[in-house]
């Protein structure tokens, strides 16, 4: 009788064990996600600590408000040329 179910629990601990790789795969996965995600995190910080520096400058302000209104002005334009 013992050996029977040792017999039918097989497949279970077989299914557990695939499940418990599984999830350890994921979790390393997750983990290494996490990771990148802080450094990119760290990136994006510096990027508007950047950003914010330029905006300071009123100079800066006019130049960039021109480049700005030059890119909607070109997707406007593009819009309406292959747009339509």
């Amino acid at each position: 009788m013992g050996h029977d179910i040792n017999m039918h629990g097989m497949p279970y601990m077989q299914l557990t064990q695939g499940i418990k790789n599984e999830v350890e795969s994921q979790h390393s996965i997750l983990d290494g996600m996490g990771e990148g995600m802080s450094s990119v995190k760290g990136m994006i910080g510096n990027v508007g600590d950047k950003f914010r520096m330029v905006l300071q400058d009123k100079a800066n302000n006019k130049t960039i408000m021109a480049v700005v209104g030059g890119a909607v002005l070109l997707f406007f334009l593009w819009y309406f040329l292959h747009g339509r």
